[in-house]
């Protein structure tokens, strides 16, 4: 019985980590940095506003200048206004990421901390 019981868990914790997020799916592109230096602030608002994330099912692709990344996604943490998922470590150098949705076409990737790209949802 033991067996079957982390059988079960086990399956339950998969279940719980689910692949893609229908609210990122789609094509995002940066507006703007935040929480940069007053010195770095424009250089950082021209990266950021090169910036792509493209979101289909559980693939993520990160565009930036110089650097196009895929890889895949899994969701760990999905409410209203946030969005925490685990990626490749090819993808974006970490382990997790969080998206904080502020709207239906607007969201921030916390890079690190205190640090955030703003992105708007492009329309198809």
């Amino acid at each position: 019985m033991t067996r079957r019981a982390a059988l079960i868990a086990c399956l339950l914790t998969l279940a719980a980590c689910k692949s893609g997020s229908a609210r990122l799916e789609g094509k995002w592109r940066g507006v703007r940095a935040d929480g940069v230096s007053v010195e770095a602030q424009a250089a950082a608002n021209d990266y950021a506003t090169k910036m792509e994330i493209l979101a289909k099912g559980d693939s993520l692709t990160v565009v930036a200048p110089g650097s196009r990344k895929t890889g895949n996604y899994k969701v760990l943490k999905e409410d209203s206004e946030q969005l925490v998922i685990a990626t490749d470590k090819t993808l974006s150098g970490s382990e997790k990421e969080t998206f904080t949705f502020l709207d239906a076409s607007t969201m921030r990737w916390s890079v690190a901390e205190g640090r955030t790209i703003t992105f708007t949802k492009q329309k198809k």
